[in-house]
């Protein structure tokens, strides 16, 4: 009987023990839309990406894992990238279906400074604003608009559901929510 308790036991912790991995393993389930963790949408002829980003992996991709300064620079945000793409073209995104020459740099001024403003983030009970913000100008070089995005860390609400809302005032995508689950957020693996 106590054999079979034991075995029952050493059954249930294990199952609820995290995953390892290795530094390129980890990357690659970060970035693995089956994680969860990486959301995208295709809206019209416009493609969507959300990336959820641990410290872990910033650092790693930083090259700065095991720099404990680094780490606590970051520790009090959660981090995002938002990447808007054409599906059938490697066109640059922000060119596409201009009316006016002048359309261009408005678009360019909203992606830089207005578009944090239609950006939010429901968690648990809380509505967080966008806090850093950054458009990653690729100058034509590039077809991609790039957005690097954090929010304030909730201690409380750290695995809560997460759902990102942008609305997108430029290509007619509307309001767009991105969901990252709890059950995701606990699913990460442990870095070794």
């Amino acid at each position: 009987y106590r054999f079979i308790i034991f075995v029952t036991s050493c059954i249930f912790i294990s199952s609820c023990t995290k995953k390892e991995l290795h530094t390129h393993d980890y990357i690659n389930y970060i970035e693995n839309e089956s994680s969860g963790l990486k959301i995208s949408r295709n809206i019209g002829e416009i493609k969507y990406l959300l990336q959820y980003k641990p410290l872990d992996y910033i650092l790693l991709r930083e090259n700065e894992y095991g720099n404990d300064i680094r780490k606590k620079e970051i520790s009090g945000m959660q981090y995002y990238t938002l990447s808007y793409s054409l599906i059938e073209s490697n066109k640059d995104i922000v060119k596409t279906n201009l009316s006016s020459p002048d359309e261009y740099y408005e678009r360019v001024n909203y992606l830089s400074f207005g578009l944090q403003n239609d950006i939010y983030m429901i968690e648990g009970s809380d509505t967080l604003k966008c806090r850093l913000f950054n458009y990653v100008r690729a100058y034509g070089l590039s077809p991609k608009a790039d957005f690097i995005l954090a929010f304030d860390k909730s201690i409380q609400n750290e695995n809560a559901d997460k759902l990102i809302v942008i609305e997108d005032k430029i290509f007619g995508g509307g309001i767009i929510k991105f969901k990252i689950t709890s059950d995701d957020l606990k699913s990460i693996p442990e870095l070794i």
